[in-house]
């Protein structure tokens, strides 16, 4: 994991927020797109996701470095070992945006 060492090492992701902070921005997508319209989940639209303005946005850069990092673990923690995936499963979706997320915070 050494590029996640690089980025705590030199952004500082130890500000205050901590891993459930990033949980519930999660949470929170994810009811939102269950209320939505949304027939598919492996290419969002993040821009079209208030959740994603809202929160996650306005978070300093130092915070958003913590949740590239929190957002590696927890993508790595549900594809580990797995051998098969359902477009129904709840961590399958959840997965999804918070790579979708991540991959706007890095652009």
């Amino acid at each position: 994991m050494g590029i996640l060492n690089f980025l705590k090492n030199n952004f500082g992701s130890s500000e205050n927020a901590n891993d459930s902070t990033y949980q519930s921005i999660i949470d929170s997508a994810y009811k939102e797109m269950m209320q939505s319209d949304q027939q598919y989940w492996w290419s969002l639209k993040v821009n079209e996701i208030k959740t994603y303005g809202e929160q996650l946005l306005p978070l300093s850069d130092k915070q958003k470095v913590a949740f590239i990092v929190s957002a590696v673990k927890d993508i790595h923690q549900y594809h580990n070992n797995r051998n098969s995936y359902s477009s129904e499963d709840k961590g399958y979706k959840t997965s999804n945006i918070t790579d979708a997320f991540m991959r706007h915070v890095l652009k």
